[in-house]
């Protein structure tokens, strides 16, 4: 992916992370499923920096989903924790606050 695209999933980011700072319902749809937002073709296997990230989250492959869009330490935390963010956001407990 090139700049242009992580620039706006960082900017996807952000907004998701306001949204549940905030505990704003939100109401998405999308071609794919969440967790497969921001994923590659799934050709490439995750690498064991965010796999590592991913279990100290307590989320699965099928939850984050892979992506070679996000290198750095911090963009692949912040990725796992918008992917994680909107599972929650989508349960009935979220609904219910």
């Amino acid at each position: 992916m090139g700049l242009d695209s992580k620039d706006k999933a960082r900017r996807f980011i952000t907004f998701i992370d306001a949204c549940y700072e905030s505990h704003t319902k939100l109401f998405v749809t999308s071609e794919v499923p969440i967790h497969r937002v921001f994923s590659d073709d799934g050709s490439k296997p995750v690498s064991d920096h965010m796999r590592s990230v991913m279990d100290d989250l307590g989320l699965s492959g099928e939850v984050v989903g892979s992506s070679s869009m996000f290198t750095g330490e911090e963009e692949v935390f912040a990725f796992a924790r918008a992917c994680s963010r909107l599972v929650e956001m989508g349960s009935r407990e979220w609904s219910r606050h």
